[in-house]
């Protein structure tokens, strides 16, 4: 399976639990303990796992099980790097090489995009960018006291799949199918519009263009 396939069928998802995180915490200072698998935000711990780093210097993603299953352990916790072992065993499953790999160009897969599929494929609360000196580490948010889900209405559904398809390199048409499926919706097509109908009242319709790619998207009421 291809990695795009992939993180297009979790990515809006990912980006909506994201959302509702910053804006839960936004202008909150925060700080993480590794050690410990501790993030802090205005004074709330939640626990998170180590998904990997960005490395400054030669633009590379590692991930984070990697020094410890070459036998070069850097003293993290196995309870630490579980979510990215997890993410390895179903990337050689199903032939996904950027989740087995122990170092990925950040040019084919950057951080955020590893840290939206494990959003969104192991159900977690969301995730955390925390820079550090030659880098960037990349958290999965585990702690279910972490900010919840709620049904979204379809204006915020519509401000969702616009993010995602703004920051993460998504197949449009897989992104909108699998976040309206998700949410209990159905997706019908007539040429370049695909119409939303979502659960509880209202749609979304998009309109894509050539390349198909969505070039404009707009929410109905019920």
């Amino acid at each position: 399976m291809e990695f795009r396939t992939l993180l297009s069928r979790h990515a809006a998802v990912a980006v909506e639990k994201q959302l509702r995180l910053a804006r839960s915490v936004a202008g909150s200072s925060w700080s993480w303990d590794l050690a410990a698998g501790t993030l802090v935000i205005a004074g709330t711990h939640w626990s998170f796992q180590l998904l990997g780093i960005e490395r400054a210097a030669d633009a590379r993603w590692r991930w984070a099980w990697a020094d410890a299953d070459n036998g070069d352990g850097d003293g993290l916790p196995d309870a630490l790097i579980r979510a990215a072992r997890t993410l390895r065993a179903f990337g050689a499953r199903q032939g996904v090489r950027e989740l087995v790999e122990p170092e990925v160009d950040l040019r084919r897969a950057a951080g955020q995009s590893f840290a939206a599929l494990a959003c969104g494929l192991l159900d977690a609360r969301g995730f955390w960018r925390a820079p550090f000196d030659g880098g960037v580490a990349w958290l999965l948010l585990t702690d279910r006291a972490a900010p919840g889900a709620a049904r979204p209405l379809p204006a915020e559904m519509a401000r969702v799949l616009t993010r995602t398809l703004a920051i993460l390199p998504v197949d449009h048409a897989i992104a909108l199918d699998a976040y309206v499926l998700h949410h209990g919706g159905s997706v019908e097509r007539a040429g370049a519009t695909a119409t939303a109908r979502l659960r509880g009242g209202g749609r979304m319709v998009a309109h894509f263009d050539e390349g198909r790619r969505i070039e404009r998207l707009e929410a109905k009421v019920a």
